[in-house]
């Protein structure tokens, strides 16, 4: 977060159209038209405490009721927003509250009826042409948030929900009803509560009730080919618990692997950046399909059921966001994922510039999108050769496209300034994730 001296060159920057501020006290109303609009747009920054006319830091009167000040302006908007906790700054004896609106939600956000969207420094309404653009690039809002039928309180832990609203240190509410419905996971219906998939999948007591599609199969392959598996294992039970899971299970698979151990390299938060956002970027509507994770000597591919999100294509990817599960998302993201909000691809492409690995290769295919990590060491001729039958002309056997995204470049770091999955407790993986232990399915060798 922001230290007094950003804070400052922020503000002596001035506002635009993904950084705003207002005065402590500012009505509810015109912080929720500042998030809606920003939420319509590219997402941003909303400081408070500040002072829009002079840029002049003046501080909040009292901290709690300016979060929930926020918290409320974000329920007001339609649909609400469902945003990480706003953040106290410090500086010169005062303090300034910063929340974040994440870019690319999924939905078009409305405060009484009418639509807005930043355009500079100000909260301009939607023209016709653009509303029509964002409802045909919104316009599929994902599974999250339906209610399954029969579906109660009662499936949900609330236990677990308790721990998760006291980590988030107090603002969303300790009553873990109005909590999760807070936090998208629960609406009323009806009059009464109901749980969605979103807040089935993150705290439900039995996740797969709900959802059977929702869990992660992964398989170590003898060679550069499918079959010969030397192990598989599907993985059930909690998001959270399932993505530490999986790579703690990945992490095993490689290093069991003589062929392919010495050169794999890649730092175990980068295996469960990959991870993390196949669970979260995945289309849940696809009831019978789960998450595949294959390792082979040579590479390791993720195929996440469901194409590319909104507006995203393989040419955007790693500068356009869009979040089909907002919701599981930003949970994921409070409870300690890395990367789940939309970081995750941009720390791979960083992280492969500066070490020299080959960069990911994305690829739609099969009804959904495949991510490769190539082994280091191998040479990229080898490589080519392998992966001849299965994508040509940059197109895979399924029709979709193939696209191997090049790093930024960055200077190139040693071996041991970054954990891999086969190293010792730097590379630790999951560390951070709130959850209860995962479900193992029919593990073997």
């Amino acid at each position: 977060m922001w230290d007094g001296a950003e804070l400052r060159y922020r503000l002596a920057e001035g506002r635009g159209s993904q950084i705003d501020w207002l005065p402590d006290g500012a009505p509810i109303g015109r912080v929720a038209l500042t998030l809606a609009a920003m939420a319509n747009a590219q997402g941003g920054w909303l400081l408070l405490g500040v002072e829009p006319d002079t840029n002049r830091i003046v501080g909040l009167g009292d901290t709690a009721e300016s979060v929930e000040q926020i918290l409320q302006a974000a329920e007001i908007v339609d649909p609400s927003l469902i945003l990480p906790v706003p953040r106290a700054l410090p500086i010169d004896g005062r303090v300034v509250l910063a929340v974040r609106v994440p870019a690319g939600l999924p939905h078009l956000y409305a405060l009484d009826g009418r639509y807005f969207i930043r355009d500079g420094s100000l909260n301009a309404p939607l023209a016709a042409p653009r509303l029509r653009r964002l409802l045909l690039e919104r316009g599929d809002p994902g599974a999250e948030g339906d209610c399954p039928a029969g579906a109660t309180p009662n499936d949900l832990d609330l236990r677990a929900a308790a721990e998760y609203l006291e980590a988030l240190g107090g603002p969303i509410g300790a009553d873990p009803i109005a909590g999760l419905r807070r936090r998208g996971c629960l609406v009323v219906v009806d009059g009464r509560p109901s749980p969605t998939l979103a807040g089935l999948l993150l705290f439900g007591i039995d996740p797969q009730r709900w959802a059977t599609n929702a869990e992660l199969r992964v398989a170590r392959h003898a060679g550069r080919t499918p079959g010969g598996q030397v192990r598989t294992e599907t993985i059930q039970g909690r998001l959270a618990a399932q993505i530490q899971a999986a790579t703690q299970a990945l992490g095993a698979m490689i290093a069991i692997a003589p062929a392919s151990a010495p050169g794999w390299g890649w730092p175990a938060s980068a295996i469960q950046e990959l991870i993390a956002n196949a669970v979260v970027h995945r289309d849940y509507g696809m009831r019978e399909a789960p998450v595949h994770i294959d390792v082979f000597s040579d590479r390791l591919e993720v195929h996440s059921p469901g194409g590319l999100p909104g507006p995203v294509t393989l040419e955007t990817l790693t500068t356009r966001r869009f979040l089909r599960n907002p919701v599981i998302a930003q949970v994921l993201d409070d409870q300690g994922g890395q990367g789940v909000v939309g970081d995750g691809i941009e720390g791979l492409m960083t992280w492969a510039g500066r070490s020299g690995a080959r960069p990911p290769v994305f690829e739609e295919a099969a009804g959904g999108v495949r991510v490769t990590l190539y082994a280091r060491g191998e040479r990229l001729d080898s490589l080519a050769g392998a992966r001849r039958e299965q994508s040509r002309d940059g197109a895979s056997p399924t029709g979709g496209g193939r696209r191997e995204v090049q790093p930024p470049v960055a200077e190139r770091v040693g071996e041991s300034e970054t954990a891999s999955l086969t190293s010792g407790p730097r590379g630790t993986l999951g560390g951070g994730w709130h959850n209860r232990p995962p479900r193992r399915v029919g593990e073997h060798d």
